[in-house]
Parts: structure tokens; C-alpha cells; sequence
């Protein structure tokens, strides 16, 4: 009865209990003799027992959602184990995000679904049983939003300073990256366990998930857990925005000029008539990216605002506290765009990013071939004992190769431009 002050009286049905106690052996009710006390106990009302149409709408999406999006997710994990074009450390971290998804699909939102259904029975009675999904929810959230910070940093370290990106994102830093983001989602979530907050079943969202009444709590879990990383992805993808920009602009300049070589070139020789001046040919300095490295920072970071626009609704009510007096409809909607964002990532990947589709194919087909670990060549030239992730396949731009001299004709072939010379922002 500890949390009944912040629950919305309507949300309720009011149980009167007569509780008599008698003081004496007379069967008649003395006012004197005899006490009675009134216990007002108050039961939750949810929403879904008394509407089976949302209900039945509520389980399909979540139902639909757990199926897909682990079938879709076990496909990533898959790809990104087994073909070669996707074993990459950058990758690491697309695998690390599909784990999460997994959890979600296999756990939440199965549980999401009995919540629905029997939440009264089976979830709401039973506080061990919701600890224990609570335990693995929160985590596993906050994992996902650390992951694509960390994706969004490691494109920016890739495209806009690569000469550090073979120090920073080796094989083994990589996977120890991996391993601290859970700890230190295990770590925000600590509180719920010691104290500062604890863990129920939430009657407007019907899921198991921490105390957002607890207001302390909560507002150290979203600065913590959300608004940091958030700065970080919009801090990475800002700058490679910027840097793809200066580059491709850069190259239009040069476009521009070799089309034209002899505009604002004329100068006046001693006679005083005009002669061209020798034109330098000027190469622009060549990026250490290519086309498909932009294409995979934009499938990231389209990842990332699905992300957004799936948890919008619901990181308004939680910090707004408007479950109790927002619409029922409003609060099912949050939970199964929130919950369903675990499913999107496998189609999203797939329909923006060429190599995700290969993959998928390669996966679906039975054609997952291993990596030969002596085919495999680290950033230091040493062969790879892994055999599973190579920092020198993010992408051979890194260290950027020779441009090809132009034909004794002073035109460049076909064959020798390079597929990054124009990039798409």
C-alpha cells in the first residue's frame, strides 16, 4: 500500500470491508463495547480487461513483434558472424545491438503479451516473478541507446579521424567496449536492487519495468541512461554530416575547375597581350572513406532515429508522469511502439545497407562460410588469431591508396576514377 498515494483514484475500485471486532461476549452492537473499523483496500483497474478489442489489437502487434524481430535478429547476429564482408569491428557493435533486441523480443515482449492478457493473475500477484523481467527490461534498454552511442562514435572516429581509428577500435578493445556498455547498464539499474527504487507491474503499460514514482530514481536513470548517450549520437553523426559535406564540396570545386581550366587564368605578358597561364593540376587530397562507408553511417543513424521516434511517446509520459491522466489508448500505443522498435532494425538494415542484404542472402541460402584466420590481416599487418573480426576490413580506405596517373592524353580514364569521388549526403 506504500505507492497508493500516487495512483489516480479512477483507476480503482473502491472494496469495503466491515471489520468487527468484538470486546464482549453480548450479541448486540454496543457503541461502547464494540469497534469497528473500516479498510478501504483498493484494487487496480486495467484498462484492457474490460475492452477485448485493444486487448486482442495489443497481443497481435506484440506477439507479431516478438516472432519477427527475433527472426530478424538472430538473422544479423548471423550474418555478422558468418560472412566475411560483415566481420568487421565496426560491426561488433551492430551484433552488440541485436543481442539486445533478442532479449526484448524473446523476454519482454512475450511477458508484455501475459501482461496484457492475465497482467492480474499472472504479473501483478506474483512480484518475483515481474522483478525478474524488470531485472533484464531496464538493462537491456539502456544497453540499446549506449550501443548506438557507441556506433555513432566509432563512424566518427572512422570518417573524420581515421588515423586513429586502428589505435582505438582493435578486435579486443572492440569486444571489451561491448562487455562495459552491459556492465554499466547493469550498473544504472543497481538502485532498483538496494533501495533508491524497486521494480513492479505498471497498470497503464502492462509490463514489468522499474518504478518511475520513485522521481529521484528516475530522473538519474534518464540522464544517465539516455540524455549522455543521446548527446553522444547526436555529436558523431553532426560530424560526419559535416565532414561528408566539406568533402563533397570540395570535390565539386575541383570538378568545376578541371571542366573550365582556363577561367580567371589570363594574364599579360610583357607586350601586353594576353597569354593562358599554366594551369596546375591539383589533386584534392583523397578521403579516407568511400561511398559505402557514408552508406553505413546513414543506416546507423536511421537506426537511431527510428530508435527516437519508437521511445518519443513514451519518454514524454514517463518524464511528464501523464500515465495516470493521459488516455488508455495513448499509453498502449507508447508501450508497443517502444517495445516493437526491437523488430524494426533487421528490416531497416536490410532495405538501406547493400552488404545487410547480401548477408541475409548468403544466411538464408546455407552459404555462411568461414573466414580462414590466416586470410585475415590486422591493422599492424600481423595475421588476425581471431579469424572472426579484422579492424582492416571497416574498410581498406583507411590507409587511402595510390590515385593512378592519367593517360599520356592528360584524360583519365573511366577505369581510374574511384568509386568515392562523388558521396551522397
Amino acid at each position: 500500500m506504500r505507492d497508493m498515494a500516487a495512483y489516480r483514484a479512477p483507476s480503482y475500485q473502491n472494496v469495503t470491508f466491515l471489520v468487527l471486532n468484538n470486546r464482549t461476549q453480548s450479541e448486540s452492537f454496543n457503541d461502547t463495547a464494540n469497534e469497528t473499523s473500516i479498510e478501504t483496500v483498493l484494487t487496480p483497474y486495467l484498462y484492457l480487461e474490460d475492452h477485448f478489442a485493444w486487448m486482442l489489437l495489443t497481443t497481435c502487434v506484440l506477439g507479431l513483434a516478438a516472432f519477427f524481430g527475433t527472426f530478424g535478429n538472430v538473422l544479423i547476429i548471423a550474418a555478422v558472424s558468418c560472412v566475411r564482408n560483415l566481420r568487421t569491428c565496426g560491426n561488433m557493435f551492430v551484433l552488440n545491438l541485436a543481442i539486445a533486441d533478442v532479449i526484448i523480443t524473446v523476454l519482454v515482449d512475450p511477458f508484455n503479451v501475459v501482461g496484457a492478457v492475465a497482467g492480474r493473475r499472472v504479473l501483478l500477484s506474483n512480484y518475483r516473478l515481474c522483478n525478474i523481467i524488470a531485472s533484464f527490461c531496464a538493462p537491456t534498454c539502456l544497453s540499446s541507446m549506449w550501443t548506438m552511442c557507441a556506433i555513432s562514435l566509432n563512424r566518427y572516429i572512422f570518417i573524420c579521424k581515421p588515423h586513429l581509428y586502428p589505435r582505438i577500435f582493435t578486435y579486443k578493445s572492440t569486444a571489451l567496449y561491448c562487455v562495459g556498455i552491459w556492465a554499466l547498464s547493469c550498473l544504472l539499474t543497481m538502485p532498483n536492487h538496494i533501495g533508491w527504487g524497486h521494480n513492479r507491474f505498471s497498470i497503464y503499460h502492462y509490463v514489468c519495468s522499474f518504478d518511475m514514482v520513485t522521481s529521484s530514481y528516475a530522473i538519474f536513470f534518464v540522464v544517465t541512461g539516455v540524455l549522455i548517450p543521446l548527446m553522444g549520437v547526436l555529436f558523431g553523426y553532426t560530424a560526419i554530416y559535416l565532414k561528408v559535406r566539406a568533402v563533397k564540396l570540395q570535390m565539386q570545386r575541383h570538378k568545376a575547375a578541371r571542366a573550365n581550366p582556363t577561367a580567371g587564368m589570363m594574364r599579360a605578358d610583357d607586350g601586353g597581350k594576353k597569354k593562358v597561364a599554366a594551369v596546375k593540376k591539383e589533386r584534392p587530397k583523397r578521403p579516407g572513406f568511400t561511398r559505402e562507408d557514408v552508406s553505413l553511417a546513414k543506416t546507423m543513424f536511421m537506426a537511431f532515429f527510428v530508435f527516437v521516434a519508437c521511445w518519443i511517446l513514451e519518454a514524454v509520459i514517463v518524464l511528464g508522469d501523464l500515465a495516470a491522466d493521459a488516455p488508455e489508448w495513448v499509453n498502449i500505443l507508447s508501450v508497443v511502439t517502444a517495445h516493437g522498435n526491437s523488430a524494426l532494425n533487421p528490416i531497416l538494415y536490410g532495405l538501406t545497407n547493400e552488404n545487410f542484404r547480401q548477408g541475409y542472402r548468403t544466411v538464408i541460402g546455407l552459404n555462411c562460410r568461414s573466414v580462414d584466420p590466416a586470410g585475415l590481416k590486422g591493422t599492424s599487418g600481423q595475421k588476425s588469431k581471431s579469424g572472426t573480426f579484422d579492424t582492416s576490413r571497416d574498410r581498406t580506405s583507411v590507409a587511402p591508396t595510390k590515385m593512378t596517373r592519367p593517360s599520356q592524353s592528360g584524360r583519365v580514364r573511366p577505369s581510374q576514377i574511384s568509386h568515392n569521388s562523388s558521396l551522397d549526403v
